[in-house]
């Protein structure tokens, strides 16, 4: 009985866990639409009036490179946590199934053994 309640535990803190880095996704993913359209208003302003916008782009380019890295990031720790490979080589998630990395090709039973 304390078996099965300590195996319910743990599946629901993973719930949880996952349900909590799903919602950090989300805002972060929010972010990044948000930094596209000001991306998208400095583009606009700089080519439609002439308007010297190229730091305030860089800054915005700059911020949504880190947002897609931090959102990556909180994907993998997502499949980590739902038990999908994550690959070693390349940093992609995929397939439980999958033994071959889809993005790079890299042989993901061979990660494992390492």
């Amino acid at each position: 009985m304390a078996e099965m309640l300590d195996k319910i535990a743990q599946k629901t803190s993973g719930v949880l866990n996952i349900a909590k880095y799903k919602i950090k996704l989300a805002t972060k993913q929010a972010d990044l639409d948000e930094a596209y359209e000001e991306l998208g208003r400095a583009l606009f302003i700089q080519i439609s009036d002439g308007t010297d916008m190229d730091k305030k782009i860089a800054a915005l380019v700059a911020k949504a490179d880190k947002l897609n890295t931090e959102i990556e990031k909180i994907q993998q720790e997502i499949a980590i946590l739902q038990g999908k490979p994550v690959c070693a080589s390349c940093g992609k998630v995929n397939a439980k199934s999958a033994t071959y990395c889809g993005n790079c090709g890299d042989d993901l039973n061979e990660q494992n053994k390492k």
